[in-house]
């Protein structure tokens, strides 16, 4: 009986080595005040109370690692948001910095509010994945999982901002959704470090799949195409030594769209420099459009402050025009080319327990010319930490278009806000 157990200990201690999971999240929760007007001065929307996200958003998730033996690892994550102030618990919630308030569609905010259009973290998964790793060899990845530009926008530390609060999302997100977004389906391959450099290869889809056909635009209720191809690639080079990194990446991605009857979707750009979508758009045999953004970022911490600065250059090139007939100031539909820069530059003070973060951002979008965007961004927040795995934080902030051609319209211009809260990891 004794050797029974002693060997059952052993099994156990065995599979504990070779096979781990972890629990892990966030819990993100805090008192707003923001308010939106348009560019005639009218109100937009006003919202306080308690709400989510303001420093990041909630979320848990399981990840684990295998030992496969002759240094191979098999690694898993699946995480999915959290929505704490909602009852509505795991399904979808719109952005953070816009109106979070249930039943607000997508297309509700061309006409309401900024919340559901280019929200960045509006669906329960937010990655999900399983990958084989070596230390020789470095790691491959396949599912649903951050993309290159989100990881030099907002993961990899030359953001000192919040995106979750009014002021610091809009200049490092600029034109993440024409390249597919934050996160999306894919296979990534990660090479081992070598000499401070490291290298990043995806190739995959937006959040759909590369290629999706039906027979006729009737047999697809969805949004009424026949045809929707989405590739996507990218590769990301970072150097990092010591206190100072630096990265370049470079994100592709080329749509076609097939033929789609009257009424059905269109895109149209908005305050994150994502296409969103509208309901009243005109018939059209078929779209195609290409699309590439290149940044580059940097940060250097010199131990009193640290410094990050981060720049987009995003472009569209529409073949074949999608025909829109809403009323959007700074719609990318027509036939040619769409460029779109973004600029941000941030800083972090630690004192101690307390820290100072704060920065500033231009976004802007032409055409032909013509600006269809000019925003500027500015943020200030502090951060307490009580553990290493609570804090509480303020942030307040301001983000405003100064395009002419928002003036004198129902179009967004302002956006104001604070938030008080607090933070804990798990």
């Amino acid at each position: 009986m004794k050797k029974s157990l002693v060997a059952l200990a052993a099994l156990a201690v065995s599979g504990a080595a070779m096979a781990q999971s972890t629990l892990y999240g966030i819990m993100d929760i805090g008192y707003f005040n923001k308010q939106a007007s348009n560019g005639d001065g009218t109100m937009r929307w006003k919202q306080n109370g308690v709400g989510e996200g303001g420093q990041s958003s909630g979320r848990f998730g399981f990840k684990g690692t295998e030992d496969l033996g002759n240094g191979l690892k098999a690694n898993f994550v699946t995480e999915h948001a959290i929505l704490q102030t909602s009852a509505n618990g795991l399904q979808l919630r719109n952005a953070t910095t816009g109106v979070q308030y249930e039943g607000l569609s997508s297309s509700d905010s061309t006409t309401q509010g900024v919340g559901g259009l280019g929200a960045y973290s509006n669906g329960s998964n937010r990655q999900t994945y399983v990958g084989l790793s070596g230390a020789k060899w470095g790691e491959v990845r396949i599912g649903y999982q951050y993309t290159a530009f989100y990881e030099v926008s907002t993961l990899s530390g030359y953001t000192n901002t919040s995106e979750g609060s009014i002021g610091g999302a809009i200049g490092h997100l600029w034109g993440s959704g024409i390249v597919g977004g934050t996160r999306g389906n894919a296979i990534k391959y990660d090479t081992p470090r070598m000499n401070n450099f490291g290298l990043s290869l995806q190739m995959g889809s937006a959040t759909g799949r590369e290629s999706t056909e039906f027979g006729t635009s009737a047999t697809n209720t969805a949004d009424g195409q026949t045809l929707n191809k989405q590739a996507r690639t990218s590769i990301k080079i970072d150097y990092i030594d010591g206190p100072l990194m630096l990265v370049y990446a470079n994100t592709r991605l080329d749509n076609q769209l097939g033929a789609t009857a009257a009424g059905t979707t269109g895109g149209a750009i908005n305050f994150t420099g994502s296409i969103g979508t509208i309901t009243n758009r005109a018939a059209v045999t078929a779209q195609t459009n290409s699309n590439v953004a290149n940044q580059f970022a940097g940060s250097y911490d010199f131990g009193a402050i640290k410094i990050g600065a981060t720049v987009t250059r995003a472009t569209r090139n529409v073949g074949v025009a999608d025909t829109v007939t809403a009323g959007t100031v700074a719609a990318m539909s027509a036939v040619g080319d769409y460029n779109m820069d973004a600029n941000a530059v941030s800083f972090n003070m630690p004192m101690g327990a307390l820290s100072i973060n704060g920065g500033m951002s231009t976004a802007t979008a032409y055409s032909g010319g013509t600006n269809l965007a000019d925003w500027a961004s500015r943020q200030v927040g502090v951060r307490y930490d009580l553990s290493k795995r609570t804090n509480i934080y303020g942030f307040i902030g301001t983000s405003t278009n100064n395009s002419a051609s928002v003036a004198n319209t129902t179009s967004l211009k302002d956006m104001t806000g604070t938030v008080v809260g607090v933070r804990h990891d798990f």
